[in-house]
């Protein structure tokens, strides 16, 4: 923690201290690929179905990183169980970029998401994958 951080933290106004711990969990790293990047093919897939959440987002960034198109069915199927809205996120983002339009079905249903997050992602990730049929799922944002 920085000297300015600390002082932000300890700040008198109740209003620079919530959001000095927005910023520094803002800028906060998704996910160290150190280790992701040393995993094989398989051994990432695995972390990406049932790791931790820091492995799991190391992961997916590492496979995002690495453009392989055949990994995106991995990801498809681990998005159908996940939990935790910061992977979920991710796995859309990467659905966007290494996706087909056969993953637009598992996506729509993210539009109606809690999350903000996760729903605007989703919504990037249909325009990239999907075609017309999917503006009657948009139209109600």
């Amino acid at each position: 923690m920085t000297e300015r951080s600390k002082m932000a933290a300890s700040h008198a106004v109740p209003d620079v201290r919530f959001l000095a711990r927005r910023l520094a969990g803002r800028l906060r790293p998704q996910g160290d690929t150190t280790e992701a990047s040393t995993l094989d093919a398989g051994e990432q897939d695995q972390a990406v179905a049932s790791g931790a959440v820091e492995k799991k987002l190391a992961a997916l960034t590492v496979i995002a990183q690495k453009g392989d198109r055949s990994r995106a069915g991995v990801v498809a199927e681990a998005l159908r169980t996940e939990t935790d809205v910061r992977v979920l996120a991710k796995m859309v983002m990467v659905l966007k970029e290494l996706g087909a339009q056969e993953h637009a079905d598992l996506l729509k249903p993210l539009l109606k998401h809690p999350d903000p997050r996760v729903c605007a992602n989703a919504v990037e990730a249909l325009a990239a994958l999907a075609d017309e049929d999917v503006l009657p799922a948009l139209f109600p944002l």
